[in-house]
């Protein structure tokens, strides 16, 4: 899938604030995004960084510095972390 069929694709508002990103952290927001709503389930950092072809101690740092930003949320399932997009879309609670 292409990077313009992603975009069109994102919420205006989530789109903004992945614009506004470090450019470190735009790359798995965007992936944790693309297959969080196509598998419809929240994801493992594994998966995460199988996408975007990095380390997944790596990316799950990543993730974590997304979730206090409050931009990911996560669950647990067993010893697995699981992360999503956070519904509020940013906004601090």
């Amino acid at each position: 899938m292409s990077d313009t069929k992603i975009f069109r694709r994102m919420p205006r508002k989530l789109l903004e604030k992945a614009a506004a990103l470090p450019d470190m952290l735009k790359e798995p927001f965007v992936a944790l995004y693309c297959l969080e709503s196509s598998l419809n389930r929240p994801v493992k950092a594994a998966e995460v960084a199988k996408h975007i072809g990095k380390a997944r101690a790596y990316t799950h740092s990543l993730l974590l510095q997304l979730e206090r930003l409050g931009l990911v949320k996560t669950s647990k399932k067993g010893k697995v972390k699981l992360f999503s997009i956070n519904p509020e879309r940013g906004k601090k609670e």
